[in-house]
């Protein structure tokens, strides 16, 4: 039975620091300015050797101005409206499960200032594995 190292630094839920999404050309295409590249792999992928998983899945969201409640825990196959704290307060973003693309496992650390609520990542991996 294989080994899990769970000492990374990325979960489900996680976001990629807008330098790096920059970095990687991984900006929104109707908002760059408000993107926000979460990590929607399932942690025990994430937790795998990176030679023998070496990808991870991420969706290119957006930053919105207020969760519409049709797109909130997992209503809607395609879009979730998710919660995220930040240092300045709750924010909330946009995932769309057609921008859904396959990165190659970075260098690159979790944005510090930007985590996602309690149930974020239950609701990413109904959307994901549906």
């Amino acid at each position: 039975m294989a080994e899990w190292d769970r000492n990374n630094p990325w979960r489900q839920g996680h976001v990629l620091p807008h330098d790096a999404a920059t970095a990687l050309s991984l900006l929104h295409s109707e908002s760059p300015d408000d993107t926000l590249v979460v990590v929607v792999s399932h942690d025990c992928d994430l937790a795998c050797d990176p030679m023998r998983e070496p990808n991870m899945e991420v969706i290119i969201a957006r930053r919105i101005e207020k969760a519409d409640g049709s797109c909130t825990h997992s209503k809607n196959a395609r879009k979730l409206h998710l919660e995220f704290m930040s240092q300045g307060g709750s924010i909330f973003a946009e995932l769309q499960a057609t921008k859904k693309i396959s990165l190659v496992r970075t260098t690159f650390q979790p944005c510090p200032n930007i985590s996602p609520s309690r149930q974020g990542p239950h609701h990413i991996a109904v959307m994901v594995s549906g």
